[in-house]
């Protein structure tokens, strides 16, 4: 878990104000859902969307043996985790693509079972 804290306070990858334009999309997006099928496709989208981000997260902490060697963005330096660099314009393609799979899922689910 403390490796995991690290990641998350990390700011030589991804600063702040990245984060919050992330969270900003993501609480819109909601929004939105809320606003136009209610709160059935609220929870659809958001059930969407924690099974992609949860797909993405597992998969880097797979390769990255749980935090304990380096792989990709992650350079494994002892007891801590240090970041090699920024985060590449592909984890924000994945990012979007993410929020862009559960609307596209929350959208047919609620029409198929829900109208």
């Amino acid at each position: 878990m403390k490796r995991e804290v690290e990641v998350i306070r990390d700011t030589e990858t991804q600063p702040l104000w990245e984060k919050f334009i992330k969270i900003v999309l993501i609480v819109g997006a909601s929004l939105t859902v809320y606003h136009y099928y209610g709160f059935d496709g609220l929870v659809v989208f958001l059930c969407s969307l924690v099974f992609c981000g949860s797909i993405i997260h597992f998969t880097h902490r797979w390769k990255t043996g749980g935090w304990t060697h380096s792989w990709g963005l992650w350079t494994h330096e002892g007891d801590s985790l240090k970041s090699s660099r920024r985060l590449p314009r592909a984890y924000y393609m994945v990012f979007f693509l993410s929020l862009l799979l559960a609307l596209t899922t929350t959208v047919m689910v609620i029409n198929t079972f829900f109208t």
